[in-house]
């Protein structure tokens, strides 16, 4: 399956900036990571309750060539939309294209 094609939205994305302020505490910021073409699908996947704690639901899958630089600590950016990485996945483990199942957050 090839989704060349359907690589239709231009990302960013954002590598999380850790900084200490003036009175010991820290500041969190995001900095540009890479432009990537991507395909955004939205998807709906229930939340898992786990003991107490409930395990986040993803609402985007967003895929895009395969990349070995992005961590689940990253974010996506779309104009104002921000996707935060849930989870990464090496579709059929060839090194081909990176599957991100993501959640949207506010900026």
């Amino acid at each position: 399956m090839s989704f060349i094609g359907q690589l239709d939205h231009r990302l960013v994305i954002e590598k999380p900036l850790r900084s200490s302020d003036a009175i010991g505490g820290a500041d969190n910021d995001w900095q540009f990571h890479a432009n990537v073409w991507a395909h955004l699908q939205p998807v709906l996947e229930r939340e898992r309750l786990y003991g107490d704690a409930v395990d986040g639901f993803a609402n985007h899958i967003i895929t895009l060539r395969h990349r070995d630089d992005i961590t689940t600590d990253m974010r996506f950016r779309f104009d104002t939309r921000c996707f935060d990485i849930l989870s990464l996945i090496n579709k059929n483990e060839n090194d081909r294209w990176t599957i991100c199942k993501c959640r949207e957050n506010s900026i």
